[in-house]
């Protein structure tokens, strides 16, 4: 019987909203316990750079610009996630 263990469990995917100081933490906590990441954040330049920097050959980043005030905006960056993710 295999053992259920937090070396053999498949860790979920995550997708965090905004990139501030308790975004980026989260971020960083959540790779760092092995979980796919998505973020979503309103400027370019903070998604890319953490992206960036976390993004790895074990670790898996993904980052988009989204402007959670306009609805079509989340949904297709929903869609997106969802297909990338195999969701």
């Amino acid at each position: 019987m295999a053992q259920n263990t937090v070396e053999n469990v498949t860790k979920s995917p995550v997708t965090l909203l905004g990139l501030g100081a308790m975004g980026t933490a989260l971020a960083r906590a959540w790779l760092a316990a092995g979980h796919p990441l998505t973020v979503w954040n309103r400027s370019a330049a903070r998604a890319e750079a953490l992206a960036a920097e976390l993004d790895g050959p074990r670790r898996r980043v993904r980052a988009y610009v989204v402007d959670v005030s306009d609805r079509e905006a989340i949904r297709e960056a929903a869609q997106r996630t969802a297909d990338e993710l195999g969701a």
